[in-house]
């Protein structure tokens, strides 16, 4: 992975956010569509808590991606014209 390319405290956060997608994945068909082998519905299978983590995990994401792209954009709009910084 490219950790590199980022700024040091959303580097740092990188496999949080790699661990939490994966996770929330794994989950998303079985919150949709329930269990099929055992007919399950999502309710059954999906608890309260679970809904509750994925939404902090979401807020959290949402704030690190939210303040990366803001620096970003500030980076660029900081910049003259035709002069761009590689990362």
């Amino acid at each position: 992975m490219h950790k590199d390319r980022f700024p040091k405290w959303f580097s740092e956060e990188i496999d949080f956010l790699a661990e939490t997608s994966k996770k929330l994945m794994m989950k998303r068909e079985i919150s949709f569509y329930g269990g099929k082998g055992a007919l399950l519905t999502p309710e059954e299978l999906i608890s309260e808590k679970d809904a509750y983590d994925a939404l902090k995990i979401a807020e959290k994401t949402y704030m690190l991606c939210s303040k990366f792209l803001k620096e970003y954009i500030d980076k660029i709009i900081g910049e003259k014209p035709g002069e761009h910084t590689n990362q």
